[in-house]
């Protein structure tokens, strides 16, 4: 994924038919920028995957905190700020 802009850009990638088995890791909820979210684990998993062969992420939504302070979150408890939270995610 990159960011330009104000907005994701979308990455796929199409699989080889020959392809023998897939490691599939589902990423959701991470709600990165809250103070309960690991950072740790999150990284930890981005870094088993990208070492591992055959290993394709899938991005579920809600990856960023991003409250503002007209959202349900509460802004001030964010560890980072929304802007930061969607540049730390997107690298």
């Amino acid at each position: 994924m990159a960011v330009e802009g104000n907005s994701f850009r979308w990455f796929g990638k199409t699989l080889p038919k020959t392809l023998a088995d897939v490691r599939l890791v589902i990423l959701s909820d991470l709600h990165y920028g809250n103070p309960y979210c690991s950072q740790k684990h999150f990284l930890r998993t981005v870094d088993w995957i990208a070492k591992t062969e055959n290993a394709y992420c899938l991005l579920n939504g809600d990856l960023c905190e991003a409250a503002t302070r007209n959202s349900v979150g509460d802004v001030y408890d964010q560890i980072v700020t929304p802007k930061a939270q969607k540049r730390q995610v997107a690298q």
